[in-house]
């Protein structure tokens, strides 16, 4: 009698991938990542910008590229970004389509005066989510006949409290505290055709708590400026749950249920980016960030990344046709944003490349809604033929006021 838990990972996926065509679920590239897709959780300008944001100061920022961004702002700053993100993977003359809706990040700033300017922030970093469900599945070298599922959900968020101030405006300087969570569940449909007693469900569960630090230094100097910012975790316990069922029962199988319990060491990370404001009209940004998955290591708990170092990078511009007349028509006054970015993934084989086109609609008080369409590819050598095309529309909402105001002059 054949056991189905010989039915490897790898096995698994290669029939998922093979059948991608009848597939209901997001990234098949990302199953393989280890925290999942790697998100661009920042606001809407900086993702229009291809996410070039370490080098610009801008309120809305807040802290969620550079930290010392917040040690610029003046006033108490809002931004919140949701993404409706719609994807066709293709492999062959077969594809599926799929959208999902979810919140990327939400972060405020408070000025405290001489005491500088703290900040909050919740941060969806990574997205662990796929689906298959596929019918009369084989696989000739097992004899498997049936129906495979598998389905994962989660990833890695990040919560941040952070502090930035000017040094004697010449430069400034930021950093923030990061509890981060890493909850990830799966489960492994195998429903035998010719083994009905064998079919099973496989189910895992990892969740990691851990703390970090993310420092930041940002340098005008004439119409340019620099800014440098990295981020460490403290490597912390890890724990995995798994267990194996008999498809619609709630009880493990004897001796299928086992924890495993190990240290995770989230890879640290830098970014150098650098603006130029050419004049009041146009604004040029570019960031080279890198990913230093030569330190990441879980002891086998979650999947492995076969990179040392992950290098992404992007460029973007930004043009406002009259910031400065008294009376502009109202499109004159709109941000008009153009962004390119491309971004190794943790796979040796795994790249996306992306292109942003976007306009910032400004709104009474200084807010700016931000309406960003990001289109690219995502694919991996690994897989023949293979390629995951997206669309994302982005809505970031951005905004602040003034409380304090100065006293007028009275003479």
């Amino acid at each position: 009698m054949m056991h189905p838990t010989r039915l490897t990972f790898p096995a698994v996926m290669a029939a998922l991938l093979t059948a991608c065509g009848g597939a209901q679920g997001f990234s098949n590239i990302a199953a393989t990542f280890p925290f999942g897709l790697p998100l661009n959780a920042s606001s809407g300008a900086a993702i229009n910008m291809g996410g070039a944001a370490a080098g610009v100061l801008n309120d809305h920022n807040v802290l969620l590229d550079n930290p010392a961004n917040l040690g610029a702002i003046t006033k108490t700053a809002f931004s919140g970004l949701l993404v409706l993100d719609g994807m066709r993977i293709t492999q062959g003359g077969r594809h599926s389509n799929h959208v999902a809706v979810s919140p990327r990040q939400i972060s405020f700033a408070f000025p405290l005066g001489l005491a500088g300017v703290v900040a909050l922030s919740i941060q969806k970093e990574t997205d662990a989510t796929v689906r298959f469900f596929t019918d009369s599945v084989r696989l000739s070298t097992s004899g498997f006949f049936g129906r495979l599922g598998y389905h994962k959900s989660g990833g890695l968020t990040a919560w941040r409290a952070g502090w930035g101030r000017s040094i004697a405006g010449k430069a400034y300087v930021g950093a923030a505290y990061e509890r981060l969570y890493l909850d990830i569940r799966s489960t492994k449909v195998i429903d035998l055709n010719n083994y009905p007693a064998n079919s099973t469900r496989d189910s895992t569960q990892v969740g990691f708590r851990g703390h970090g630090l993310h420092l930041g230094l940002m340098v005008p100097i004439a119409k340019a400026t620099i800014g440098v910012a990295g981020r460490y975790v403290f490597k912390n316990d890890v724990e995995s749950i798994q267990g194996q069922f008999r498809l619609n029962e709630e009880s493990a199988l004897p001796g299928s249920r086992m924890k495993q319990k190990s240290t995770l060491r989230i890879p640290p990370q830098g970014v150098l980016g650098v603006s130029y404001d050419f004049s009041p009209r146009w604004l040029a940004a570019m960031d080279l960030g890198v990913v230093g998955w030569r330190e990441y290591s879980s002891h086998g708990i979650l999947a492995d990344a076969d990179r040392d170092y992950a290098v992404s990078y992007g460029i973007g511009g930004r043009f406002i046709p009259a910031p400065r007349l008294l009376a502009p028509k109202y499109w004159e006054t709109m941000h008009y944003r153009l962004g390119f970015r491309y971004a190794q993934l943790p796979r040796e084989s795994a790249r996306e490349v992306s292109l942003a086109a976007g306009v910032g609609f400004p709104v009474k008080g200084g807010g700016l809604l931000d309406l960003v369409v990001n289109l690219g590819r995502r694919t991996d050598d690994a897989y023949d033929d293979y390629r995951e095309d997206f669309v994302q529309i982005n809505f970031g909402i951005n905004g602040g006021r003034k409380w304090i105001r100065s006293s007028p002059t009275s003479y």
